[in-house]
């Protein structure tokens, strides 16, 4: 007997240590050999629901979280992970209930984390906010829960504390950017003879987005405003008004500078409460005549264009599955090849040659070299639709007409509003009525084109 349970405890033992690798198929043999030696094991079966869970078989984990809640019902950890794998394949209730019971049986950080996560996906953004605070009274420092409760503050308009707490997302980052370990942090002080660095971060939208803030600084009596910006994004940002110099990002900065900001913190220190509506209704512009570099679009067919998959942040991996939800299928959108229509895609990387050459699409994305190259092809377009990516905030940055096909639990920046938002004037936004129904906001689409196109013929 106790040559069994030495060996149930080295196979048990192993197969942690091949989690730890994320050798998640040796893991789960390993414990299959666990249970066959002890198979009232409880813990092992939860620790084999977690591998088969990370192995994407959510309904198998289900099962195995229940045969270790049937061995031991007062597994928190069983009831709290059997409520991942509900929110995982969308039963939001019986994931309440897990997470609910798990709490009941230790109040913990992580139950009441996955509580709000879930909150937030389903929209119930007061029942987020709730939990996220529960998680900071456990554990004050809590990196995760400070930046979700800022980003759930800021989704439901709570700026002031919102972008308190969203700096926590700077303490939680090995790399900084260069300006960030250069130059001492700009906390809203005068800026008067002063030179300040703004540097960019997150996604390409969000450095979209946030580049207005570069004039803003300046109309506060900044000395003299750098802009730091993407190579990707670098032409288009000497477009922006008021902006001394652009540099490129994580380069060596130039002489003279004395403070830098994130460009998501500047709101913050200028003691904004909301977004500055519509003040600068264009201030990214395409590249002047002489340097544009693709033909130009002829014809008076309605021209519009496509963007239906978001891109990929290689250094963010865990944003893969939120790319995915706000992505959407070429075929969906074969609708909106209607008479009197020229569709132009905006798309950079898609398997979909096939369908865009049976849809008469123009597509000169292949010769992109960066966004002001979209920007130019942007620029002629009647319309332009996008599900919720840099190219939605590029056209919206250009004034252009935009229909924003925007997934159900998108909160931030675009807020609780259904079709409006105070960002860009020229945007509309199509959002899901609920989680997964691309169907409606496409109708809407098509129906709203099919008018817009209608009108146009009788002008």
């Amino acid at each position: 007997m106790a040559k069994t349970s030495a060996l149930t405890e080295q196979f048990f033992e192993k197969a942690l240590l091949a989690i730890k690798d994320r050798n998640y198929e040796r893991a789960a043999a390993l414990l299959v050999e666990t249970i066959k030696l002890k198979p009232d094991y409880a813990e092992a079966w939860v620790v084999r629901g977690n591998v088969v869970h990370a192995l994407g078989r959510y309904f198998d984990s289900l099962l195995h979280y229940d045969r270790a809640l049937e061995l031991n019902p007062k597994l928190h950890d069983g009831w709290c992970n059997r409520g991942i794998a509900f929110s995982d394949i969308g039963l939001w209730e019986s994931a309440e209930e897990c997470f609910k019971k798990s709490l009941e049986l230790l109040p913990a950080v992580e139950p009441h984390m996955n509580l709000a996560n879930m909150y937030c996906h389903t929209m119930r953004l007061d029942d987020a906010e709730r939990e996220y605070r529960a998680c900071l009274e456990i554990e004050p420092g809590n990196y995760d829960a400070h930046i979700n409760l800022g980003i759930t503050l800021l989704g439901m308009g709570k700026w002031k504390e919102g972008w308190l707490e969203y700096l926590w997302r700077h303490r939680n980052t090995p790399y900084p950017p260069r300006s960030a370990r250069y130059f001492n942090r700009w906390l809203g002080e005068d800026l008067k003879d002063k030179t300040i660095i703004l540097y960019p971060e997150q996604g390409f939208g969000d450095e979209i987005l946030f580049m207005r803030y570069a004039s803003v600084l300046k109309e506060h009596g900044a000395g003299k405003v750098i802009l730091e910006a993407r190579a990707p994004l670098l032409r288009l940002a000497k477009t922006v008004q008021g902006v001394d110099e652009v540099v490129l990002y994580n380069d060596i900065p130039p002489l003279g500078i004395d403070l830098s900001c994130a460009l998501m913190d500047v709101p913050m220190f200028l003691g904004h409460d909301k977004p500055c509506k519509f003040r600068y209704p264009v201030y990214l512009k395409p590249p002047l005549p002489d340097q544009r570099r693709f033909p130009s679009l002829r014809g008076n067919d309605f021209k519009v264009g496509l963007c239906w998959s978001a891109g990929q942040r290689p250094l963010q991996p865990e944003t893969a599955a939120t790319a995915a939800m706000k992505s959407i299928h070429l075929e969906w959108l074969k609708v909106l090849a209607m008479p009197g229509v020229q569709l132009v895609s905006l798309q950079k990387e898609h398997n979909d040659d096939k369908l865009v050459k049976e849809l008469g699409m123009i597509d000169h994305m292949g010769g992109v070299q960066d966004f002001s190259d979209t920007a130019e092809i942007i620029a002629p377009l009647n319309l332009v639709i996008s599900v919720d990516t840099a190219v939605a905030h590029l056209a919206g940055a250009m004034g252009k007409l935009v229909w924003n096909l925007t997934r159900f639990n998108a909160y931030w920046p675009w807020g609780m509003a259904v079709t409006e938002t105070d960002w860009y004037g020229s945007m509309r936004l199509m959002r899901q009525p609920q989680i997964a129904d691309w169907g409606t906001p496409i109708k809407l689409a098509v129906n709203s084109l099919r008018e817009l196109v209608d009108r146009k013929k009788a002008a």
